[in-house]
């Protein structure tokens, strides 16, 4: 099983491509052809990214894509919350769920430390550090 899914990675790869652009609007066909991403599939990514406050469109001629915000704001943890919810361990660590074993798990607090560590990183690393 992937922890980051096919269309998530396309996502880093087209974000790190407009953070190299950073203040320049780029088209989802260059963006798409730069990446090897499907130009319908580069355009559904954008849209979500967009959604995520993430990315936003520049209309006109000269329009396209750009970062909403600077590179050096958008943590690796908000692409992928914004392409496939958090990243989880477990469902045990899930605050919705009730697991029968609540107390008396020996893995449980194993896996909290471990996820600990993922959120960590997956906050602290930034799209900047991609470039």
């Amino acid at each position: 099983m992937d922890i980051i899914r096919r269309n998530t990675d396309y996502a880093f790869r087209l974000v790190a491509e407009l953070a190299k652009n950073q203040g320049q609007p780029v088209s989802v066909r260059k963006l798409a052809e730069d990446n090897l991403v499907p130009y319908e599939l580069a355009r559904k990514l954008l849209q979500t990214l967009g959604r995520a406050g993430i990315v936003c469109s520049v209309k006109g001629p000269k329009g396209g894509y750009e970062l909403k915000k600077d590179a050096g704001d958008i943590s690796f943890a908000q692409v992928i919350e914004a392409m496939q919810g958090r990243v989880r361990l477990n469902q045990c660590l899930l605050s919705s769920f009730v697991c029968p074993m609540k107390g008396k798990c020996p893995i449980t607090s194993h896996l909290s430390e471990l996820q600990k560590v993922i959120d960590f990183h997956l906050n602290d690393k930034k799209i900047s550090d991609l470039l």
